[in-house]
């Protein structure tokens, strides 16, 4: 379990597996827009202790280099993330997949569905640093799918805390630069043909 820093705030995308639990939080129904989602968070951070979040979580569904919240953000909507520029210090992404890079190799062993259903150009790396360096955040994110162990949507996880992820974690700093930080934690998502799909002990 990691203890996030406050002030602190939650976004849970209505179709997320999973729902966190922050000083202040909101449910994000799936039509909302991406710039109401950047004014509203922006609005609480300025009116936040100090004037800023020191930590924002997004729970949501994920794919290589985009997040489904709201409307969704991918490439296409990065800049939008400047509203946030000074505002919160560190970014944590609880979602499947959005550091991954999708190479022509692992195109052709399973990644390729990003792009044919999402239109995504599939590289996480450039999506994280566009992020970092128009928010002015450090940023947190998995490249591997993610579980919900016994915490979801009923049982939500405790205040001011998130699950441990699974697979590799890749930590950006502000400004844009490549990965600063990077740790591996078991791959728990894996599906065995005898146990079914493992499950986040947490």
């Amino acid at each position: 379990m990691i203890s996030i820093d406050a002030p602190h705030m939650g976004l849970n995308d209505a179709r997320a597996p999973v729902r966190v639990q922050m000083a202040n939080t909101w449910e994000v129904a799936a039509d909302t827009s991406c710039s109401h989602i950047i004014e509203w968070v922006a609005h609480v951070a300025r009116e936040a202790p100090g004037g800023r979040l020191a930590s924002l979580v997004i729970s949501c569904h994920g794919a290589p280099a985009y997040m489904q919240l709201g409307q969704g953000f991918g490439m296409g909507q990065v800049d939008l993330f400047r509203g946030w520029a000074g505002l919160i210090g560190k970014i944590w992404i609880r979602a499947c997949l959005v550091g991954r890079i999708v190479t022509e190799a692992s195109a052709s062993e399973g990644d390729g569905i990003f792009f044919s259903q999402m239109n995504m150009t599939g590289n996480g790396d450039a999506f994280l640093r566009a992020m970092g360096r128009q928010t002015g955040a450090h940023i947190v994110a998995s490249t591997e799918a993610q579980v919900s162990g016994r915490y979801n949507r009923t049982n939500a996880l405790p205040l001011g805390k998130l699950d441990t992820y699974e697979g590799l974690v890749l930590s950006y700093p502000p400004g844009g630069g490549g990965a600063s930080w990077s740790h591996r934690y078991p791959s728990t998502a894996i599906l065995s043909p005898t146990t079914g799909t493992s499950v986040n002990s947490e």
